[in-house]
């Protein structure tokens, strides 16, 4: 298994100056839909995200679900291409969930989204298309709505988790 796709992260908190400590276990895309609109050339698009998570106290597990689509920018309804991918951290240490620090959910969406934007432009450049590519963002706004939209949940065992990004052998 690889594990270059594994990071690290190891942040302080700054109003308690205590580490908080989590990595990224794996992700993966679990639905995507894609509509290649007929017109040709440049077509002014637009994206729009949609965060939300579930916390794993026993396990120290945080399952984060970002949702992507990207429509055309004259007509928001008629979207190009729908993704949603499905991520987990763990924390290092156990955390209670009012212990989560705020920049978590900002540092957790930051690095997922490259992975969103390789696959929305790997993905929209099959079949000799152009390739939509993403600009880097601060989505650092999403921070409230993924505090808002995260449960707590019951036990999520390790062994669901299989550690890398690819499928078993």
């Amino acid at each position: 298994r690889s594990s270059g796709f594994f990071i690290y992260v190891c942040v302080m908190e700054l109003m308690k100056g205590t580490p908080a400590s989590f990595s990224l276990l794996n992700y993966r895309i679990i639905e995507a839909e894609l509509k290649i609109p007929k017109e040709e050339g440049n077509i002014p698009i637009s994206s729009g995200f949609s965060p939300s998570g579930v916390f794993y106290p026993e396990s120290g597990i945080f399952e984060l679900t970002f949702k992507v689509i990207i429509y055309k920018l004259e007509n928001p309804s008629d979207y190009i291409l729908k993704a949603t991918v499905l991520s987990e951290f763990k924390f290092v240490e156990k955390i209670n969930f009012e212990e989560i620090p705020a920049y978590f959910y900002k540092n957790i969406i930051a690095i997922i989204f490259p992975y969103v934007r390789s696959f929305v432009s790997m993905i929209s450049s099959q079949g000799n298309n152009n390739a939509m590519i993403l600009p880097v963002l601060n989505l650092s706004n999403l921070e409230k709505p993924l505090r808002e939209n995260t449960i707590i949940s019951s036990l999520k065992s390790p062994e669901t988790t299989s550690g890398s990004v690819l499928p078993p052998a």
